[in-house]
């Protein structure tokens, strides 16, 4: 059952009952020498073209029943069953049921003209909950590169303003997909400190406060108060969900309907240099997460979350994706390293992970969704970014 040559294996060898079969006494290091087998036959798999190589869970048998056999021009994949006893079979070319009846709804989509989707596979590299974490995150680095750059935010507001509807209206991204979560996240990045501070900044300079009327200030008093209730009714009934989608109680730059005279008249009263400052807090509050102009800001000014953001809680949380936890593990361990632990669990890889982080002394780690040039760990698509990134680069 060994795929590597016994003689790297420096562990001792024992006897089955009646004599007839060699063991391994070590399992830790048959396992590792096993691993490595295993992903060198992955890798040998993805050169020749296969589109994807599952490694499956220790034990998990490999069901026919539930896949379909397919062409490789029609992305099919490999699977590696792999027993609890070192067994090790590989089912080529093979694709879900559901998978393989996307397949033919692509090819005919295809065969009538009509615009068909790019992947086929039925589980997309990040879930919801991590694409709205990437998108909060990679928006928070934008934020901080334009108050950073007012006349490339003043800019960025323009072109928005007039690639508008005719009732151009600026509004706070509420970042509706992420949760509560998210945001104590978000309190920890270093770029949506700058942002921040410079939205505190902006309304230092504008004054809302002292241009508010009594009423108007009383207004916001009672709607604060009827928020405050209503959240402690959505906590009393344990109802997370609905309380990740309370509107955001802190003052921002947007939002002020009915001062327009009284705004308007503040800002004449501010310089060039200020005014420009307060039209960047506006574009930043404004820019949508997830959107392609997040992406097309970011290239533009450079903006990069290297050195803002850390791996949290979080983060190792919603990781569970044990392809990409172990490409990952790669990435901050060596391949050798992620290929002696190819079938360990999720848990124990990531362990490994931040025992590799923790003892390293180079460049901070970022994920590649994070990067300023965002790319995936699969082929499975689902990473947005990514995919808005090499359809701007595309372009002529």
């Amino acid at each position: 059952m060994a795929l590597f040559p016994i003689e790297d294996y420096k562990g001792q060898l024992v006897t089955n009952l009646f004599e007839d079969e060699q063991l391994f006494a070590d399992t830790a290091v048959f396992w590792e020498l096993q691993n490595a087998a295993i992903a060198a036959r992955r890798d040998k798999y993805l050169a020749k073209g296969w589109k994807a190589v599952e490694v499956m869970e220790l034990g998990q048998r490999f069901s026919q029943y539930q896949h379909t056999k397919a062409a490789k021009r029609d992305g099919a994949k490999v699977f590696v069953e792999i027993g609890h006893d070192g067994s090790v079979k590989y089912w080529e070319g093979y694709l879900t049921v559901a998978e393989a009846k996307r397949v033919k709804a692509r090819a005919a989509a295809i065969e009538a003209g009509e615009e068909a989707p790019e992947s086929v596979t039925s589980k997309a590299e990040l879930t919801q909950a991590q694409a709205a974490y990437v998108d909060a995150h990679r928006q928070a680095a934008v934020r901080a590169a334009l108050v950073q750059n007012p006349t490339v935010a003043f800019r960025l507001m323009i072109a928005s303003a007039i690639s508008g509807d005719h009732n151009f209206r600026v509004t706070e991204d509420r970042q509706i997909n992420a949760g509560e979560a998210v945001q104590k996240s978000l309190a920890a990045n270093g770029c949506h400190q700058v942002f921040t501070a410079a939205q505190v900044a902006a309304l230092d300079m504008l004054d809302i406060e002292a241009i508010r009327t009594t009423q108007e200030a009383a207004d916001d008093a009672e709607e604060l108060e009827l928020q405050d209730e209503v959240q402690d009714d959505i906590e009393d009934e344990g109802d997370e969900e609905a309380y990740a989608f309370l509107p955001r109680r802190r003052l921002t730059v947007t939002g002020h309907h009915g001062l327009t005279a009284r705004v308007f008249a503040k800002l004449l009263t501010l310089d060039n240099t200020q005014v420009m400052q307060v039209a960047a807090v506006l574009m930043a509050e404004a820019l949508t997460a997830g959107s392609e102009m997040v992406e097309v800001a970011s290239v533009e000014l450079g903006a990069n979350l290297a050195g803002s953001w850390t791996p949290d809680a979080l983060f190792w949380e919603q990781l569970r994706d044990k392809a990409v936890i172990n490409a990952m593990l790669g990435e901050v361990a060596g391949k050798a390293a992620a290929d002696a632990k190819l079938t360990a669990t999720g848990k124990l890889q990531k362990q490994a992970m931040q025992e590799a982080l923790a003892a390293s002394t180079g460049e901070a780690w970022l994920p590649r969704w994070l990067a300023a040039v965002p790319t995936t760990y699969t082929t499975r698509g689902g990473v947005r970014p990514a995919e808005i990134h090499q359809r701007l680069s595309s372009k002529p």
